[in-house]
């Protein structure tokens, strides 16, 4: 006789009579091919007359997570009054079908989303976050068990928020996910004629300390060939019947002044980052000289005009009003420090 369990709980013998225990060895093999879970108690028959009682106790399930990321890289490039953002992320799902996205404003424009390198569409939940659905072009190998396959998610979507100015603050911190994350990386690319300071719980780093998130692709094909197939002729192939979807990728444009950071093992909203910057004031000095070349050129269009006023003997009145310019003009640099 052989015992075993289905359900969480730990099974003893209360009493016994008329039976020995044995091992799982001493089972014969009929009785062991009749279960597919483990044997806990075993027991062989010493009399007619025998009888045992169990006792279980059961234990209260605890439920584990059915995804999580292993690695996610999140870009984001800011222009005056744009951003473009991307994140890609390979997460480990075995029963979860949508990922909810979270802090994505309902005016994005989504440009693309590919999950197992298939482009597909991502759907809007009630409380107005983002579904990105996580079995597409898994195929049959879901329904296989074991371990939790891969899947690889590419979203990219454009946002807009008002002109930068001289000075402000950004918030940077990328968009929120229902699912552990175990490596964060973090891509930012700024304006170049800005300072920036950064705050929040990211690390900034020059270059990646773990492996960046890659593109997983099951998809494979299978072809027949004819009977009385001549292979060493020219084979042309026939198109595909299948319906095959465009492979949009949007891609990150290399602009501005990059800046990297990271951080292990995000839980919800404990990834933040944000910005505080002012104009780089080095950046307009070429402007003031320029300002400055163009008054000295003018001053020395007006001397000649002053000579040549006095040597035709004009008027009192107009020499007065060729000095009065130039001599406005002078007072003008001499007060702006920035013209030199």
């Amino acid at each position: 006789m052989a015992v075993v369990k289905a359900a969480n709980a730990e099974v003893y013998e209360h009493t016994s009579r008329g039976v020995a225990r044995a091992g799982v060895g001493e089972i014969p093999a009929s009785v062991r091919s009749q279960t597919n879970r483990p044997i806990v108690l075993a027991y062989k028959y010493l009399a007619p007359r025998h009888s045992v009682i169990l006792s279980a106790l059961h234990h209260e399930e605890v439920h584990t997570l059915n995804s999580v990321a292993d690695v996610a890289l999140y870009q984001v490039l800011v222009v005056d009054t744009q951003r473009m953002h991307k994140l890609t992320m390979v997460v480990q799902n075995s029963q979860q079908q949508y990922m909810v996205v979270r802090d994505i404003p309902a005016a994005a424009t989504v440009w693309s989303l590919r999950v197992n390198s298939l482009s597909t569409k991502p759907a809007r939940g009630r409380d107005g976050t983002l579904m990105v659905p996580l079995l597409v072009g898994t195929g049959g190998d879901s329904n296989e068990g074991g371990a939790a396959p891969q899947a690889s998610i590419e979203l990219a979507w454009m946002s807009e928020h008002p002109s930068l100015g001289d000075n402000g603050s950004l918030v940077l911190s990328p968009p929120r996910v229902d699912m552990p994350i175990t490596a964060l990386s973090v891509e930012v690319q700024l304006p170049e004629q800005y300072n920036f300071n950064f705050t929040g719980t990211l690390q900034n780093v020059s270059i990646f300390s773990h492996k960046q998130p890659r593109a997983v692709n099951y998809q494979t094909e299978r072809h027949a060939t004819e009977k009385g197939f001549k292979f060493g002729a020219e084979y042309v192939s026939e198109p595909s019947t299948s319906e095959e979807k465009a492979n949009v990728k949007a891609t990150i444009p290399k602009q501005g002044t990059r800046y990297r950071f990271e951080k292990i093992l995000v839980v919800g909203d404990n990834a933040v980052l944000t910005a505080t910057y002012a104009l780089n004031l080095s950046s307009t000095e070429g402007d003031h000289w320029s300002w400055r070349s163009l008054i000295v050129s003018f001053l020395s269009m007006i001397a000649p005009l002053r000579g040549l006023c006095r040597s035709i003997a004009c008027s009192a009145s107009d020499r007065g009003n060729v000095t009065g310019m130039g001599e406005h003009i002078r007072q003008i640099v001499l007060r702006n420090p920035a013209n030199g």
